[in-house]
């Protein structure tokens, strides 16, 4: 559900730029959310089959994006896209482990989501700083999220 959450959300943002940088950020979107997809499968697996391999699916697409962001042909709204594509897959993966930590007796999936929840609080601390220093506030996403610069 996350996953598909994750790129329903993002599916909507194409913006200026270079459509190869558009495409790849499609493609990251879509690998981040069947990694979440793999997580919340393997979180209702009582054995959590899977667990490592969808974490590590949305670590490899968000250090992808990182690459994204640093492309001298991303648009400075295909590189907010990008760090929101980043900090929405932590957030969704944490959010993932905090659920399940509630429903399960498992106590180290709460320990799990703590260094998710950390890296999505400033990933998304770091790309409103980007847009409102680079005026995009009219984003689609920034809008979304109901964000106001300081």
């Amino acid at each position: 559900m996350r996953g598909a959450v994750l790129c329903a959300i993002l599916a909507g943002c194409a913006s200026e730029g270079s459509a190869e940088v558009q495409a790849e950020l499609a493609r990251l979107e879509q690998e981040a959310g069947d990694g979440l997809v793999l997580i919340e499968r393997a979180l209702a697996d009582p054995e959590f089959r899977s667990l490592g391999e969808g974490v590590r699916k949305v670590e490899i697409a968000v250090r992808k994006l990182g690459v994204v962001e640093a492309d001298p042909q991303a648009s400075d709204a295909q590189r907010f896209q990008a760090m929101m594509t980043s900090a929405r897959a932590w957030d969704l993966l944490a959010g993932a482990f905090e659920d399940a930590a509630r429903t399960t007796s498992v106590s180290t999936l709460k320990d799990k989501a703590t260094p998710a929840r950390f890296l999505a609080t400033s990933g998304y601390a770091r790309a409103i700083e980007f847009a409102c220093n680079q005026g995009l506030t009219d984003h689609p996403l920034f809008v979304e999220n109901s964000v106001t610069c300081p």
